[in-house]
């Protein structure tokens, strides 16, 4: 698989021909500020990363060991929890929280307001029903990712609000 350069990186060439000709088209993001970004990020987070997956290998060389010593024996549930427990990998379920549309994408934040007077009426978080809607939104309106026409805003609406399913108060879909 070929490979390009962009801002520090390697990237596939697929992938870099995807971005740049159908990702980023009609975003107003151009392709050096997307790659420029994407480097930062990857570089902001690589070394979290890198400890993660140190972390994630010495658990599993523990949990492996520990199986190996106890080879052909029946696992007792308690001990092995504890074992779990001991090394870090189990921990103590965290305190009730809520999390508020706050410190996030200040366009998010606003259509999460939209959502927070029925917060306990919807199955998600504000912010994440505000995620979902602007998906849609895009997902149904984009002329790159559409096969047809571009979904009405009514509709767009009702598939967030009501889902897929049919309901016996609208209209069947076009054939």
């Amino acid at each position: 698989m070929q490979s390009v350069a962009r801002a520090g990186l390697q990237v596939a060439q697929i992938l870099a021909d995807f971005i740049e000709t159908q990702a980023l088209p009609g975003t107003g993001l151009t392709p050096e500020a997307f790659w420029q970004g994407t480097a930062e990020i990857f570089s902001r987070f690589a070394p979290r990363n890198k400890a993660l997956l140190a972390r994630r290998d010495d658990l599993q060389a523990q949990i492996d060991a520990w199986h190996e010593a106890r080879a052909g024996k029946p696992i007792d549930q308690a001990d092995y929890q504890a074992f779990l427990s001991d090394i870090g990998y189990l921990v103590p379920e965290p305190a009730p929280f809520r999390i508020a549309s706050e410190n996030v994408d200040p366009e998010l934040a606003v259509l999460a307001t939209l959502f927070e007077p029925d917060a306990d009426g919807i199955r998600r978080r504000p912010d994440q029903a505000a995620q979902v809607l602007r998906g849609l939104t895009l997902a149904g309106t984009h002329p790159m990712l559409i096969l047809d026409e571009p979904l009405p805003s009514d509709e767009i609406v009702s598939l967030v609000l009501d889902g897929i399913r049919a309901r016996p108060d609208h209209d069947p879909a076009p054939a």
